[in-house]
């Protein structure tokens, strides 16, 4: 049996937060393989910045990028790291990252 993939689904997950009145949702340039990382990332940035109002993890057609091992947040690129699927779709530590 042949396996198919889903052509709508993103390619990572990027971590954003509503940081003023505007209600604008903001990110950076960081991207994870799991919805789970990118959650924990912008929940990690809204514990920490004080005029956050709401965090979510948003779809993104860019490759990842960065990844949270083991309760540290790693650049792919600098650990040669490559995540080709989530392990699990369960949410990290409720623990702020360490950098």
């Amino acid at each position: 049996m042949e396996t198919q993939t889903n052509p709508t689904a993103p390619k990572s997950w990027a971590p954003e937060v509503i940081a003023d009145s505007s209600g604008k949702w903001c990110g950076n340039q960081q991207r994870f393989a799991s919805e789970a990382e990118a959650k924990a990332s912008a929940r990690d940035l809204f514990r920490r910045w004080t005029l956050c109002t709401d965090y979510r993890a948003a779809p993104s057609d860019d490759p990842p990028s960065h990844a949270i091992v083991d309760g540290e947040l790693r650049s792919l690129a600098a650990t040669d790291v490559a995540i080709t699927e989530p392990a699990t779709d369960q949410e990290p530590p409720e623990q702020g990252l360490r950098a």
